[in-house]
This record gives C-alpha cells, sequence and structure tokens, in this order.
C-alpha cells in the first residue's frame, strides 16, 4: 500500500527512495534489486542459491531457473540492494526499525534518540543475508552482506565482541 500511495504522489518510487531517504543519508549506492540478471546494476551481485523453481517472470516457459534469478519478482517486493558502507551510512542517519533521524543533516551531530543502545537486525531474500548492527551509545555500525544465505546468526555476538577490544579513539568520525 505504501509503494501505491508513494508512486501515485511522486511518480517514480525509486526516484523518491533515493531523495527522499537516501540522499540525506549521504548514501547514493543503494537501488531497487532486479530480478533478471540481465537488468541489474553491474555491481549488483550474483545470489548464490541452490533452490529451482519454474520463471514466474516468463511462465510461458517450462524452463526451471536459479532462485532468486526470475523465480520471485525482485522488483515488485521492492528489495533493495546496498553496499555495506552505504548501509553503514544510512543507519548513522537514521535509527534503523524506527526510520527517526540520528544525525542533524545541518551540523553532523548526533541526535539523542530514547533508543540509545543496540539494534541487531537480520534480513534475507533467496540467496541473500544481511546482519546490520547498530550500536547507538557509541554511534558504530557494522553491515555485512553476504550474497548466500546460510546460518550467520552467531557473526552478530562475536562481531560485537571484536568491536569492544578496538578503543574507542580508534575509531574516525
Amino acid at each position: 500500500m505504501a509503494r501505491y500511495l508513494i508512486h501515485l504522489v511522486s511518480g517514480d518510487l525509486e526516484a523518491f527512495l533515493k531523495d527522499a531517504v537516501l540522499k540525506p543519508a549521504l548514501t547514493t549506492d543503494v537501488g531497487i534489486a532486479r530480478t533478471l540478471p540481465e537488468d541489474r546494476d553491474s555491481r549488483e551481485p550474483w545470489y548464490s542459491s541452490r533452490n529451482l523453481l519454474r520463471d514466474v517472470m516468463h511462465p510461458e516457459k517450462e524452463e526451471i531457473v536459479p532462485e532468486p534469478d526470475g523465480a520471485f519478482n525482485l522488483d515488485a517486493a521492492l528489495a533493495l540492494t546496498a553496499s555495506a558502507e552505504g548501509f553503514v551510512r544510512f543507519m548513522r542517519r537514521y535509527h534503523v526499525g524506527h526510520g527517526t533521524p540520528l544525525e542533524n543533516p545541518a551540523t553532523g551531530a548526533w541526535a539523542a534518540v530514547p533508543d540509545n543502545g543496540l539494534g541487531v537486525y537480520f534480513g534475507s531474500m533467496a540467496g541473500t543475508f544481511t546482519i546490520a548492527i547498530q550500536r547507538r551509545w557509541d554511534e558504530v555500525n557494522i553491515a555485512v552482506l553476504f550474497n548466500q544465505n546460510g546460518k550467520y546468526e552467531a557473526l552478530a555476538e562475536e562481531l560485537n565482541r571484536l568491536v569492544d577490544t578496538i578503543p574507542p579513539d580508534a575509531w574516525e568520525h
């Protein structure tokens, strides 16, 4: 519903996302994932999946394709692609899960929010897995993106442990 309303108001969902959400986060390397490999940005990865399904993008064909290449519609799902650096920039600007700004765009100062704690987020689609860690108390954000599904949840705990060993004055702001 939100996608439809934004499309009605702005006329172009992807342009709206880039101008209203991503541009203020100072990240331009986020885009909409494309279902068919020939439609993808050259920076978009190959998605590794063992699943084989009928091609929903070409239902008239009997061909079995690897998921997600035609197995479901990434474009319609509004799946986003990003580099780890772009994702970290996004997390620097917004309180993930709430969407509220964390950084004053004019001054660059960190904005206090009621929950200055820890957020650990996982996301997955066929052939992808993402770990995002937003440490609001020390302003450290971590993003790890995989082009293959797996059981990476334990990695989040290990990453937090490793970050805790780095002295605070070693971080560049």
